[in-house]
């Protein structure tokens, strides 16, 4: 009858350790899981920041770009004659440029993109 109950407290006491084992599991799987939306919510953040700093710096060159062309259309309406000065051509030739690398860098980011998501995702 002793051994009986002895194997009875052995198996108890088994079975208390493996429930214990099971939630100490549980307790390690939660916090994996909210360490890894952290880091998911911290990368989305850091993206949108990027984003929104590429966002911002093209609308600064656009606003520069806006400007300069508005005071050489105020210098053209006053009546200066900009067709025989240089300095018109090299307006219109750094207005060029200026239109080429606002569309370079447009498409950098579009290429950048997706090769992160690509690697994010393996």
């Amino acid at each position: 009858d002793q051994i009986k109950r002895s194997a009875f407290e052995n198996h108890r006491g088994l079975e208390e350790v493996q429930n214990e084992m099971t939630r100490q599991k549980m307790v390690i799987e939660e916090q994996n899981n909210a360490e890894k939306l952290r880091a998911a919510q911290k990368e989305l953040q850091e993206l949108y920041s990027s984003k929104l700093q590429t966002l911002l710096d093209s609308q600064n060159e656009v606003t520069k770009v806006t400007s300069d062309v508005a005071k050489h259309l105020a210098t053209i309406a006053s009546g200066n004659n900009l067709a025989t000065e240089p300095a018109a051509f090299s307006v219109v030739n750094e207005l060029q440029k200026m239109i080429e690398n606002l569309q370079s860098k447009q498409q950098q980011p579009i290429t950048n993109t997706s090769s992160s998501r690509a690697t994010t995702q393996t």
